[in-house]
């Protein structure tokens, strides 16, 4: 991409991009990788409608709010201004705890998709060419703007996908309005000051909020478009100025390469991962490890004597308080239990969404082979903790097994057939009940968003 601006105004040669960037110049693998991230977050979304009740209270605040019946509430059905659809409709997107993230728990999908079915029918002549764009611009700015920190986020006691993620939702907001470079720059500096989530949310293991967090996310990012698309401005450079994000929220620890090197020509989203389990990402790489370790060698629950974990500082966090952990009152806290998710691997020799229902978290077999977790912590780099598993069975057997990145992540990549099955599981969950044609008609539509041109089709079935 050829930009007019200094290579030291690294913002604004990342907002120049979000705003000129259109369809033609998006590679074919960028194309389909953003139909994934949607059929994948749209699929999450229609499940989390009945599987977690925490979403409940944010769909019913955002019926009574009332106002102009402009945008759909996936999933409920019912129209409010776009604003309030995407707090609904960002509040499903992260219930589950399952849709697409990074090693550092970027989650592109969940902060990008909502925003953008939320504003394609405010402006409905909107194409799947527009709304192909707008993911793949929001995602991709809000995959560099997390790149270019040079620690983990998460150390300095920031949710990663709530403080960066209402970048992503104001840019591909913005994208769908039109908005030009400076109005993208006023976009991104007024999500600035609506950016927050810190770890404290999840030092109470019950707390639901960690299932709504997003809800704020999305809504940030289309008000923030539509006030710079009103005029409003914000800051001269939101991202590097003096009080901008790297030095108010990072201590000015970040690269401002990151930021441009490549840009519209390399798409570092595409390097996200697709969750195969609705649980936190952290546990993914005991989740495998285990899964493996069951399989192979046929274990049956009883059979157990010890399951001794080895994690890392992040994995850690999904250990303690361990009698907690072993015992998940909620489907959110099962869903952040290293514990449960370990053993519901060995038990099951599966981790899906049932396991997480009601009676999923209250399964003896579960709960009696969670009892039976101990864990160590060994100091390791950044990012995801890999996945380290002893299983002491009672004749006296140790079973090893480590993985060091989680199935679903570049390096082994869920295929287009596994999202496919991964949707229609989640689909049958809906709160509207789809016919299997349904299913089908959705995954035919977003397989062919390209040429789709009356986006109000996919938003029926989905409502």
């Amino acid at each position: 991409m050829v930009s007019t601006q200094s290579k030291n105004d690294s913002t604004a040669i990342l907002t120049e991009f979000a705003s000129d960037t259109d369809y033609a110049r998006l590679s074919p693998n960028v194309v389909e990788f953003s139909k994934r991230v949607l059929l994948d977050t749209i699929g999450v979304m229609l499940a989390a409608t009945t599987l977690e009740k925490a979403v409940l209270p944010i769909i019913e605040l955002a019926k009574e709010g009332g106002g102009k019946e402009e945008s759909t509430i996936i999933g409920f059905g019912g129209k409010v201004p776009c604003w309030m659809a995407a707090f609904a409709n960002g509040a499903l997107s992260h219930a589950l705890d399952y849709s697409s993230s990074d090693s550092r728990g970027v989650a592109p999908g969940g902060v990008t998709v909502p925003t953008a079915l939320a504003m394609v029918e405010r402006i409905p002549q909107t194409s799947g060419k527009q709304l192909i764009t707008a993911v793949a611009v929001g995602s991709e700015v809000l995959m560099r703007i997390g790149g270019a920190i040079t620690r983990n986020p998460m150390h300095f006691g920031w949710v990663s996908p709530m403080l960066l993620g209402v970048f992503g939702a104001a840019v591909t907001g913005g994208k769908l309005a039109g908005l030009g470079p400076q109005q993208m720059m006023d976009a991104i500096g007024i999500a600035l000051h609506q950016a927050g989530g810190t770890w404290e949310m999840a030092e109470d293991p019950a707390s639901s909020f960690r299932a709504v967090r997003n809800c704020f996310v999305n809504k940030t990012g289309v008000l923030a478009a539509l006030m710079a698309q009103a005029g409003v401005s914000a800051a001269k450079d939101p991202l590097g100025g003096k009080h901008g994000l790297y030095h108010q929220y990072f201590q000015g620890e970040y690269d401002s390469s990151v930021l441009i090197n490549g840009l519209g020509s390399e798409f570092r989203f595409e390097n996200i991962s697709f969750k195969p389990y609705p649980s936190c990402r952290d546990t993914h790489t005991s989740i495998d490890a285990a899964l493996m370790l069951a399989r192979r060698y046929a274990i049956e629950p009883e059979q157990v004597e010890e399951i001794q974990l080895t994690v890392g500082p992040m994995g850690e966090k999904a250990c303690l308080p361990l009698e907690q952990r072993r015992r998940p009152q909620t489907s959110i806290e099962a869903k952040f239990s290293l514990p449960f998710t370990v053993a519901t691997a060995i038990a099951r020799r599966r981790v899906t969404l049932v396991d997480f229902s009601h009676s999923g978290i209250k399964d003896p077999d579960v709960l009696n082979l969670a009892r039976r977790v101990n864990y160590r912590v060994k100091q390791g780099s950044p990012g995801l903790d890999p996945g380290i598993v002893d299983i002491r069975l009672k004749d006296g057997r140790i079973l090893h097994e480590e993985v060091e990145t989680p199935r679903g992540s570049p390096q082994s990549p869920m295929s287009q057939g596994d999202l496919v099955e991964k949707f229609r599981d989640c689909a049958q969950y809906s709160l509207k009940p789809l016919r299997s044609s349904d299913v089908d008609a959705i995954i035919a539509y977003i397989r062919d968003l390209e040429h789709q041109t009356n986006l109000s089709e996919l938003i029926k079935w989905v409502s």
